[in-house]
């Protein structure tokens, strides 16, 4: 990971983290599906994936390793948030922001997905939530 890509996510991850804070989930939600959409060339780029998948997997990593040095607390929608922008725009990837709820234990979480597969959690894991919200498809 260069200097300039962890800067780059890092101030990424503070505007994100500040719009949580001042407009709210749910108009940085529209903002991102708004903001990173896919042209119909892009479909194209899931069928290239194997090739890039070392790029993607470290820059998942890094995602994961700028959350955790934050100094504020930045958990999974922080990092939903922040893979489904550098996916959609340096990759063009239709990557989904997808959101679960659990009811007993009460839980909530967020992830990302491509084609129906999660990309940075372990299914057994996200398996245990309902998606209620996804960037695909809205509400369900």
């Amino acid at each position: 990971m260069s200097k300039l890509e962890f800067v780059k996510l890092y101030v990424s991850l503070f505007k994100i983290d500040l719009g949580l804070q001042v407009v709210g989930f749910e108009k940085l939600f529209k903002r991102h599906v708004k903001r990173y959409p896919l042209v119909s060339a892009d479909v194209q780029k899931v069928k290239e994936t194997h090739h890039i998948e070392e790029e993607i997997n470290k820059l998942l990593m890094t995602i994961d390793y700028v959350c955790t040095v934050y100094p504020r607390s930045a958990q999974c929608m922080h990092r939903s948030f922040l893979g489904y922008q550098y996916l959609r725009k340096k990759f063009h990837l239709p990557v989904e922001l997808v959101v679960g709820v659990r009811k007993m234990p009460f839980g909530a979480h967020a992830w990302l997905m491509l084609n129906g597969h999660n990309m940075n959690e372990d299914p057994q894991y996200t398996d245990q939530f309902q998606i209620i919200l996804s960037t695909e498809g809205g509400e369900i």
